[in-house]
């Protein structure tokens, strides 16, 4: 018995360090398992797409599930780069930030590629970054040709440029061009020296003078990002009329325009010769005339304003009308009388060459405006809400939502009041919406009531696949009517 028990107590601290001999060498090589690859497990297709207008839920470097293998690996650090997915070139677009979460700078498309420390095996993924909003402008300033206008920089204001007195328009060059959601307004500084539509851009510069006007654009992350621009105005003649040079031959002298179904309109004069309001017009019957001096425009501006003893229903052009300055010169004008022309814009929605177009499940602003540019009040209204919704409407400006698959009709209604008569108008638009996020395409016509001649007009606009090829520009409503 004393053999035995001698012999365990010889034993058992042998075989304990036999175990703990074992044991402490698995561990010794468990720790030393290099890596052997590298996985993104959560990457799907390996394409993510994002739109910087819309990235409040943001998207974390956990949620990509970056692994380095074996699961025993001892060394299980990796590190990130991002290249631009084209060119390979490194790229800012996407940065990792310290809590871990991917923050988005720019449009592009980058590659993201996770690389382990240990043996270098990698794997990557591509997020596509895009954005409906506008993240950067230029304005952009056009005559009535479609000639761009230089724009300088400015010394007081954003921008500035020189150009003779005439119609233009304000736009703007959008960042980026796949931008689906801009929404723009303009004002100007004086509007007795230049006139700007609020919805349009329509630019009227009738005097010699200077002025300021501006550009607001909200962008992706709902900020009002406003653009000044100084315009340097010079006559081209020794008297204009509206933005026109007046001429002594009646034969070759500018026309303007009123608008059908009115009784008053307005004329603007600019002449350095005139004195005391000696301006007199005259080529109408039973018309009466009212000069007033525009003091706040220029010294040489002058309103004239046209009161009619009835309205004119029908289209009539080249009316000869004479401009006398201090009771000796004479100057010449043409006046026509033309239905409004109107224009309905959606800037992320067509760039005029094709059809107008709606995108499912998306809210798009609408506007109107009308040339001349008259003080009518416009109401908005579809047929079956069950496709499409107005959210929203403020005289010229509607919010328009495609909510399912269909078809129905928009509706425009406007309405000008003189006299205490009201003199109305109805635009209808047809837009056809579709489901699963596809576009939709719109025409619209446009029905006078009865007794009033029936007009017709289309909106182009550009047919696109997905959201991010969309061109974001302007489209319009084309009128048949007496050119100015």
């Amino acid at each position: 018995m004393k053999k035995i028990v001698t012999a365990l107590i010889i034993v058992l601290p042998l075989v304990f360090l036999i175990a703990l001999f074992a044991i402490t060498s698995v561990a010794s090589v468990s720790a030393d398992i290099p890596a052997n690859g590298l996985v993104i497990n959560n990457k799907g297709v390996g394409v993510f797409s994002f739109d910087l207008a819309n990235y409040q839920n943001k998207m974390y470097e956990q949620d990509l599930g970056v692994e380095v293998l074996p699961y025993m690996a001892k060394n299980k650090k990796y590190s990130l780069k991002v290249t631009d997915a084209n060119t390979g070139e490194e790229s800012s677009i996407v940065t990792l930030e310290d809590d871990g979460s991917f923050a988005l700078h720019d449009v592009g498309v980058a590659k993201l590629t996770f690389t382990s420390d240990d043996g270098g095996y990698s794997d990557s993924v591509v997020f596509n970054v895009g954005s409906s909003g506008v993240l950067s402008y230029k304005p952009v300033l056009l005559d009535n040709a479609g000639n761009a206008i230089t724009l300088l920089d400015g010394d007081d204001t954003d921008f500035k440029a020189n150009i003779t007195a005439g119609s233009y328009v304000l736009s703007g060059d959008f960042y980026p061009s796949t931008a689906t959601n801009v929404r723009a307004t303009y004002k100007t500084a004086n509007g007795d020296a230049i006139k700007i539509n609020e919805v349009s851009g329509k630019i009227n510069a009738h005097f010699e003078t200077d002025g300021i006007v501006s550009i607001i654009v909200k962008d992706a992350f709902g900020n009002d990002v406003e653009k000044t621009i100084k315009l340097n105005v010079s006559r081209s003649g020794e008297v204009m009329i509206n933005g026109r040079e007046a001429s002594k031959n009646k034969n070759d002298t500018a026309t303007v325009t009123a608008p059908l179904g009115t009784t008053s309109f307005t004329l603007y004069i600019d002449s350095k010769d005139a004195e005391s309001n000696d301006i007199r017009i005259s080529g109408a019957k039973d018309a009466e005339y009212t000069v007033r001096k525009l003091s706040g425009a220029s010294d040489s501006a002058y309103a004239i304003d046209v009161a009619l003893s009835e309205a004119v229903n029908s289209p009539i052009e080249g009316l000869l009308y004479t401009i006398r300055i201090n009771s000796s010169s004479v100057y010449y004008f043409k006046l026509s009388f033309a239905d409004y022309a109107f224009s309905v814009y959606s800037f992320g929605n067509s760039d005029g060459n094709a059809d107008l177009v709606l995108l499912d499940e998306t809210t798009t602003q609408f506007s109107v405006s009308s040339d001349p540019d008259d003080d009518l009040s416009f109401s908005w209204r579809i047929a079956d809400e069950t496709v499409a919704q107005i959210g929203e409407q403020s005289g010229k400006y509607c919010f328009i939502s495609a909510i399912a698959s269909g078809k129905t009709k928009l509706h425009i209604d406007w309405q000008k009041i003189e006299n205490e008569k009201p003199y109305r108008h109805k635009a209808v638009h047809f837009p056809h919406v579709q489901r699963n996020r596809r576009l939709a395409r719109t025409r619209q016509t446009c029905n006078r009531k009865p007794k009033v001649r029936k007009r017709q007009y289309r909106i182009r606009g550009i047919y696109h696949q997905t959201l991010q090829q969309r061109v974001g520009q302007r489209y319009v409503a084309r009128r048949n009517r007496i050119s100015v």
